[in-house]
């Protein structure tokens, strides 16, 4: 296991703040350990949805009409139902 994948191990990603300044500046160690645990999550009290795995991605990018944010509509699509979406 590479090193940045054992310490991602120890982490969660609800340590990290994605919207600090300073994550921000340096999201890299916050995009490993999303990567390694949560590869898609939504940040706690925003509605924002952070997708980081290859897989994710491209399951997200090849359905947008599930997957696309739309001004306006108050329905939620359930982000974790998806086997693919949520990685191991």
């Amino acid at each position: 296991m590479p090193p940045d994948a054992r310490y991602a191990a120890r982490v969660s990603p609800d340590d990290f703040d994605l919207l600090d300044p300073r994550v921000q500046a340096d999201p890299w160690e916050a995009y490993d350990v999303l990567r390694a645990q949560a590869p898609v999550y939504e940040m706690p009290g925003t509605g924002f949805v952070v997708v980081t795995s290859h897989a994710a991605v491209t399951e997200v990018a090849g359905d947008p009409e599930t997957w696309a944010a739309r001004l306006g509509d108050t329905r939620r699509v359930d982000l974790f139902s998806s086997q693919r979406a949520r990685g191991p």
